[in-house]
């Protein structure tokens, strides 16, 4: 006996009847005015005709997700993009340099300065100024949200420390003193940028080179053992004002201290000294690597147009890294990273001249983005340094340097500040935070856009130097069989 139920018909102008139906003959038969426009159904005996559509008519009927409106403007977005715009091209420092030292026609005759014993000093004072210049200080292109009470060119984060302090006012039309100013513009330069140029390798292997042209070897089998820098070239003058000015630079223990006061994190080595640092932000690593990893799932919310994403957990650890940071803006903050950038430029510009490219030669079919790279990867090589390319390096100092400028220089802990500003910032900030994440998994090993359940959480609050150390001495056991 077949199964029947009971179906509800309805005709134009008549009331509901009820009839029994066999079950798999069982059709909804809709009036014309239902669906505009909709083609009769179909003539089939198969119960499941047009399943996915609606059924008992051919028409589909078309669903489209659509992303939200626009993002809420933030008034903290001209800072950011004058941090993005104000990025150094380090075509534009070679061209800087090289214009110097190729001065003709001076007082004290036709020559080049790079053939002069100050070339040195030249191209260390050049250098110093040309940071100064393009780093020392956020353009102000219009779009900074200065209120009218603040000093022209001053950022509100500045000027709320002022206010704190109760030392200085200055009215809205009095310019601030040429010596005090900068100070209150921003400092577009991230230590940071400096500890992954060391981590890199950067330092070491100008240190090799310096050592090599002093007749010193530091190993048995010195790999640098040929370097033969001839006295005609002009070279050989910036190499000897760069030792004999080496009580002036930065020693690696002054900069090791300033990476665990600003960062908690340090270098490790044979050459680094012990650390005995009175503050350290411990909980940095930790917390920048929590919201670099709640960008990543805002990320897979934002992309899913079923969902709307949350930022206020993103905007919570905004808070916290932004606190930390201005934690360590005290003491050597300033100088010491502007004072940094300045020497490792130079060396970059020592190691990308054509005399040391000619002796290291390198590997012609690898392109770098900028030609000093190629001296720093072919030192590893014949010194026996693993690790990765100084290209992973680059891009951590870079997009590092860019992501943290946003996070110190904006007020996130201001009263007005709200999850929208977050969403924002992530918005735009985006292809930097994946490229950091790539590159810090390629340096370190450990992906911080692994979910806490990976089980290797906690990696994530490591110092990255004893995660590369980790990953050295596997590479190491590896090359000796």
């Amino acid at each position: 006996m077949s199964k029947s139920k009971s179906v509800e018909t309805r005709q134009p102008g008549s009331h509901t009847v009820a009839a029994e139906q066999p079950l798999h003959e069982a059709t909804h038969v809709a009036p014309e005015s239902t669906i505009a426009g909709a083609t009769p159904p179909a003539e089939s005996s198969d119960p499941f005709h047009n399943f996915r559509g609606v059924r008992g008519y051919t028409d589909a009927i078309p669903v489209r997700l659509t992303t939200p409106g626009s993002l809420r403007e933030s008034d903290l977005k001209g800072i950011w993009e004058a941090i993005a715009c104000s990025r150094v091209n380090w075509e534009d420092y070679k061209v800087f340099i090289d214009g110097i030292m190729q001065v003709f026609d001076t007082e004290i005759g036709k020559a080049s300065l790079l053939f002069n014993t100050q070339a040195y000093n030249v191209i260390k004072y050049a250098t110093e100024e040309f940071v100064r210049v393009h780093l020392s200080s956020i353009p102000d292109t219009g779009r900074l949200p200065i209120p009218p009470s603040t000093a022209p060119g001053v950022l509100p984060y500045y000027e709320q420390v002022l206010t704190q302090l109760n030392a200085f006012r200055y009215p809205a039309d009095e310019s601030l003193h040429s010596s005090f100013r900068p100070r209150l513009q921003g400092n577009r330069v991230e230590l940071i940028w400096s500890y992954w140029m060391e981590e890199g390798m950067l330092v070491q292997s100008m240190n090799a080179i310096a050592l090599r042209f002093q007749n010193i070897s530091v190993t048995r089998n010195d790999a640098l053992a040929n370097l033969e820098m001839d006295s005609l070239r002009p070279l050989s003058n910036v190499l000897f004002g760069y030792i004999q000015d080496t009580h002036n630079r930065l020693t690696i223990s002054r900069r090791n201290h300033e990476y665990m006061y600003e960062y908690g994190i340090r270098l490790f080595g044979d050459a680094v000294p012990a650390t005995n640092s009175v503050s350290v932000r411990t909980n940095f690593i930790e917390t920048f690597h929590s919201l670099l990893y709640q960008c990543i799932l805002f990320y897979k919310q934002i992309d899913d147009l079923t969902k709307n994403a949350d930022a206020y957990p993103l905007f919570n650890t905004l808070q916290e890294v932004n606190l930390l940071l201005m934690q360590g803006m005290h003491n050597q903050y300033n100088d010491l990273s502007l004072k940094a950038r300045s020497e490792m430029m130079l060396e970059q510009w020592i190691l990308s001249r054509p005399e040391i490219q000619e002796y290291l030669r390198g590997k012609p079919m690898v392109i770098y983005d900028e030609p000093w790279m190629s001296a720093v990867d072919t030192m590893k090589d014949l010194q026996g340094w693993p690790g990765q390319s100084i290209r992973a390096y680059h891009e951590l100092a870079v997009y590092g340097e860019e992501l943290l400028l946003t996070i110190r220089l904006a007020d996130w802990n201001r009263i007005h500040a709200t999850s929208d500003d977050a969403k924002l910032w992530a918005v735009i900030n985006r292809e930097a935070i994946q490229r950091y994440i790539h590159n810090y998994k390629s340096v370190t090993g450990v992906d911080i856009a692994e979910p806490p359940t990976s089980g290797r959480a906690e990696l994530k609050g490591i110092m990255p130097g004893i995660l590369i150390n980790q990953r050295t001495s596997r590479q190491r056991l590896l090359k000796r069989g």
